[in-house]
């Protein structure tokens, strides 16, 4: 019997439900949610689910991860940010 295997790069429900978060929030601030934030969205309990799923977001290559304890220093992959300047 032949399998369907799925593409492991392929992001789990909420694995995408972060970093769809990530990427909103932002591209509406200007700069990266805390893990705290991250964790009130998808409504976890502990910031500890919110690290696995990030761990497994940098593993599949969609975000670079801070040096440990950096706040608000995610960098998502592809995105660049410009500050608008007004004139």
């Amino acid at each position: 019997m032949n399998k369907i295997v799925k593409n492991s790069m392929e992001l789990s429900p909420r694995q995408k439900v972060a970093y769809d978060f990530i990427v909103k929030y932002m591209e509406e601030n200007g700069f990266c949610p805390t893990t705290m934030e991250i964790q009130k969205h998808m409504h976890y309990a502990s910031t500890a689910c919110v690290c696995a799923i990030l761990r497994e977001l940098e593993y599949k290559g969609k975000i670079e991860l801070p040096i440990k304890g950096a706040p608000r220093a995610i960098r998502v992959i592809g995105m660049k940010f410009v500050k608008d300047v007004g004139r």
